[in-house]
C-alpha cells in the first residue's frame, strides 16, 4: 500500500503564476493501474471499452530526466504517461490526481513500466505513441484539483523486482560501484550501485538532465526515484535501474539504527 499524506509542493519558479483548473475535469476511476498492466505484457492492446484509471502524479521533469511523460501512481502500481509535452510540471504538478480515460488509448509494458499513449504507425520504433498535441492529452487525461503529496515506497535493495516498476521507490546505504573499464565520473548514463551484500541497483540520470555533469558520490547514497527494468548497456544486458527526478533524489546516506 503507498502511503500517501497532505502536504504542499512547491514549484519551479517558471510555472509561479500556475493556478490549478477551476473546474476539475477527473473522470471517475473504475479500475486500478495493475489490472491494466495485467492485460499489457504480452503486446500492445488498444483499449475499447471505458476503462479508467486514476493515480497521483510521481514525477516532475523541471530538472530533465524526465521528459514528454509522466508518472502517476495508485494503491496497486505505476503507469507512464506519454503527453508528448514539455514542462509537464505546469500543469501536472508533482502530488496532482490525474484521470486516464482508455478508450482509444494504448497500453503496453516497456522496461517493466506501464506505458499509456496512442497506437504507433507501423513504421515507428515504439510500441507506444505519445499524446503530443494538447487537445489530444486533454480528451484523455484529467485532472482534480487537489495536491497531496506521495510518499516513495522504502524497500531493500533485495527486496526489488520488476513487480515494482512504475512505482516512486526510496533505497537507502548504495554505495558507487563502477563496471571493470567505466571511468565515467559524472551523473550521466547508466551507473552502478550496490548495497552491503552486493546487490545491484543502476542509476540512470539523461545526459541532457540538470545534474548530469554533478559527480559521482564517493560515499554511501540514499535514492528515490521510479524504477525500470531494462539494458542497462555496457555488455551487462538488463538490470533494474531507478531514475532519479532531480539531485536531490540522490542524498547522503545516514544509518540510524
Amino acid at each position: 500500500m503507498v502511503a500517501i499524506v497532505i502536504g504542499t509542493i512547491a514549484t519551479s519558479t517558471s510555472c509561479a503564476d500556475f493556478a490549478p483548473p477551476t473546474k476539475p475535469t477527473l473522470a471517475t476511476r473504475n479500475t486500478d493501474i495493475a489490472t491494466l498492466y495485467a492485460l499489457c505484457t504480452a503486446a500492445p492492446v488498444t483499449i475499447e471499452s471505458d476503462m479508467v484509471i486514476a493515480g497521483r502524479v510521481t514525477t516532475d521533469d523541471s530538472a530533465g530526466n524526465f521528459r514528454r511523460s509522466l508518472f502517476i501512481e495508485d494503491h496497486s502500481g505505476g503507469a507512464e504517461i506519454l503527453v508528448g509535452q514539455y514542462d509537464l510540471h505546469c500543469k501536472y504538478p508533482l502530488g496532482a490526481m490525474l484521470s486516464v480515460k482508455m478508450h482509444g488509448a494504448t497500453a503496453f509494458v516497456a522496461d517493466g513500466v506501464l506505458q499509456i499513449g496512442l497506437k504507433a504507425e507501423s513504421y515507428s520504433y515504439r510500441e507506444v505513441d505519445y499524446f503530443y498535441a494538447e487537445a489530444v492529452a486533454d480528451k484523455y487525461i484529467g485532472r482534480g484539483d487537489d495536491i497531496l503529496v506521495v510518499k516513495p515506497t522504502m524497500l531493500a535493495l533485495d527486496a526489488l523486482s520488476e513487480v515494482h516498476c512504475g512505482r516512486l521507490l526510496h533505497i537507502d546505504d548504495l554505495q558507487h560501484s563502477p563496471l571493470d573499464g567505466q571511468c565515467a565520473d559524472t551523473y550521466a548514463g547508466y551507473h552502478r550501485f550496490i548495497d552491503t551484500h552486493g546487490n545491484e541497483l543502476y542509476i540512470y540520470v539523461d545526459e541532457y538532465a540538470d545534474f548530469a555533469s554533478t559527480q559521482l558520490p564517493i560515499d554511501k547514497v540514499s535514492v528515490t526515484g521510479i524504477l525500470h527494468y531494462g539494458n542497462v548497456g555496457n555488455g551487462t544486458g538488463k538490470h533494474l535501474f531507478i531514475k532519479p527526478r532531480s539531485e536531490n533524489d540522490i542524498q547522503p546516506y545516514s544509518n540510524h539504527n
